[in-house]
């Protein structure tokens, strides 16, 4: 994303696949933090009740933490409402939304982002973090253990000796 491109007003919209502020280090406070949970869509079957609130809650707190954060406004996209009206009602024609990896939350969200993406009133963000990591994450876990170091040190982030047990 290029930094200016958050200039204006804007929502960020917090989901199932990345429900905190925190990474995404972002250029300019939002003006509305939405909710947009869709644990019921994590599978063609039924989802437990159990882990369809554990997933709505974490996005919720998200929200939570990210409203308080920035001092901004929260909202509730369901799955059945159009997102429009919800900005409009906000005074916001901008989204920023945390990537969306191929899977069962970009299906749920996308067939609505994808306009606004084209037109370029959504803004996809990638935090640092994943931006690191994710080249070395072809095959599970271990191809990213064995470039920590590496990756740590391209994110400037120092300590005491760390280890990694597994």
């Amino acid at each position: 994303i290029r930094v200016d491109a958050l200039s204006e007003p804007y929502a960020l919209i917090l989901h199932d696949e990345a429900a905190s502020h925190v990474p995404l280090n972002l250029p300019s406070p939002p003006a509305l933090i939405i909710v947009a949970a869709r644990p019921a869509q994590r599978s063609p079957g039924a989802v437990s009740k159990k882990a369809s609130a554990f997933a709505s809650q974490a996005v919720q707190s998200g929200v939570a933490e990210a409203a308080q954060a920035y001092g901004a406004a929260s909202a509730h996209w369901s799955l059945d409402a159009d997102l429009a009206p919800l900005l409009a009602q906000a005074g916001l024609t901008h989204v920023a939304v945390p990537y969306l990896p191929t899977g069962w939350t970009r299906d749920a969200l996308w067939p609505q982002l994808s306009p606004m993406v084209d037109n370029i009133q959504a803004h996809i963000l990638l935090g640092d973090l994943d931006r690191a990591t994710w080249p070395y994450a072809k095959a599970g876990f271990f191809g990213v253990k064995k470039q920590i170091d590496k990756i740590l040190r391209e994110l400037s982030i120092t300590g005491g000796q760390l280890s990694l047990a597994i």
